[in-house]
């Protein structure tokens, strides 16, 4: 999956590339937990997932997280 969202993301340019439409939407904010639990739970000891063979999608992910409000409902996701 996380090779498909760097194909695309990849292909969309400018300085913030988006899932889709050139803003970001609702296709950014739903596949932002999907990044960072397989991080969390991919990216550990013994594992082969790490997000910075993706540059696209780390960028794009680093970004979101630079959110404050997007960061805010990760955290608040991670207490629960």
């Amino acid at each position: 999956m996380t090779s498909v969202l760097e194909g695309h993301l990849a292909k969309q340019g400018g300085d913030e590339p988006w899932l889709v439409g050139g803003k970001m939407s609702y296709a950014d904010l739903s596949f932002v937990p999907w990044t960072h639990f397989a991080t969390v739970m991919l990216g550990g000891k013994g594992q082969d997932y790490d997000l910075s063979k993706y540059p696209h999608v780390k960028k794009w992910f680093d970004s979101m997280m630079a959110r404050s409000i997007v960061k805010k409902a990760m955290d608040d996701a991670m207490q629960h």
